[in-house]
């Protein structure tokens, strides 16, 4: 349904309205999870961060921190794509204890991966490369080789910068092995 935006569109809101009356609010924020992807693929990312901002609402109020941690992942997601970093950078650094706390393995090194990403887009160098090492670490425990492969070329491309030749390289080449 990726490539039909108003197909995926028109099949959410409909499981939204049939969603409401059962009163299940785990069910209701998954499906404006959906809905705010959606919104962010097609570059509305005012609508996204409505859907999101009421999915930390209703998550924190359920105690849910696995899906308010989703919600800011997906937040910092869309202040990256925007080019506010220093957003992204927030909801991130509050999403990352959160999933530490679920034990959500996969979405923490996700997080920390986009920590790289929006720090390297600061400018903040040393931050960025601690973030692509650590996630590049949480990647390979888990098995997660497409994350691994990220993170290890956005530690590359730091210490290309920093001159660090044959540091890059050796991280270039541990992401083709993998």
């Amino acid at each position: 349904l990726l490539g039909h935006y108003d197909a995926a569109g028109v099949k959410l809101e409909k499981a939204r309205r049939l969603a409401a009356p059962l009163g299940d609010a785990a069910l209701q924020d998954r499906i404006k999870l959906n809905l705010s992807a959606l919104y962010a693929l097609q570059e509305e990312f005012d609508q996204s961060e409505v859907e999101l901002r009421q999915v930390i609402e209703s998550a924190s109020a359920r105690g849910d921190l696995r899906m308010q941690a989703k919600a800011m992942l997906n937040l910092a997601y869309n202040d990256h794509r925007e080019l506010r970093n220093e957003e992204a950078v927030e909801w991130l650094e509050k999403a990352i204890p959160l999933f530490q706390e679920t034990g959500d393995r996969f979405n923490l090194a996700k997080a920390t991966g986009n920590l790289g990403w929006a720090y390297l887009d600061l400018g903040a160098l040393e931050n960025a490369l601690s973030y692509f090492s650590d996630a590049a670490a949480q990647s390979g425990k888990i098995g997660d080789s497409l994350g691994q492969i990220t993170s290890l070329n956005g530690a590359a491309e730091i210490l290309l910068k920093q001159r660090k030749y044959s540091a890059s390289a050796e991280r270039s080449k541990q992401a083709l092995e993998l």
